[in-house]
């Protein structure tokens, strides 16, 4: 029995030296941590956008600027406002421009290099997005419209993202 009493202090002590190796490497865990300052403004390489962020941004292009048009011609609509020419263009480019705006202001922000390329690309996918949905529905797309509209909101959403973020 003596033999085992001494052996039981030497394993705790091998124990607690363990314990302490392992206090020391969470302290030294939370030091490294600490060393990161997350409040410092961190610099990003400069990268171009993905097939991704493009389709993506085409999408939220063409879904905004989709639902704005159809939102003002029906509240036009049924405030009993007549249907003009002039009103018909500006309800194909004003809301679609708005979309192509958002959308690239959006996506552009990740590339921080050509701005206002991107911006035409996005544009252009909301107009190839809007041609496709309209031609599956067998309606008529609004054509040079819709699409300036989109081109004009990419290019005026790069330029900006390019004056905020540039």
């Amino acid at each position: 029995m003596d033999g085992e009493e001494e052996s039981r202090p030497e394993e705790s002590g091998d124990s607690t030296e363990k314990s302490v190796s392992q206090e020391e490497n969470v302290q030294n865990d939370a030091e490294s941590e600490a060393d990161v300052d997350s409040s410092a403004p961190q610099t990003t390489k400069p990268r171009g956008l993905t097939f991704d962020h493009y389709l993506g941004g085409s999408g939220i292009a063409w879904g905004l600027g989709t639902l704005l048009m159809l939102v003002v011609s029906w509240s036009l609509q049924y405030a009993g406002v007549e249907m003009t020419v002039p009103l018909i263009l500006a309800l194909n480019i004003l809301p679609t421009m708005v979309g192509g705006m958002v959308a690239t202001y959006l996506f552009t922000r990740i590339s921080r290099i050509n701005y206002v390329m991107d911006g035409a690309k996005i544009g252009i996918g909301g107009f190839l997005l809007t041609f496709i949905y309209t031609s599956f529905l067998g309606q008529g797309v609004g054509g040079a419209y819709i699409l300036t509209g989109f081109l004009l909101g990419g290019v005026f959403g790069g330029f900006i993202t390019k004056k905020i973020y540039g």
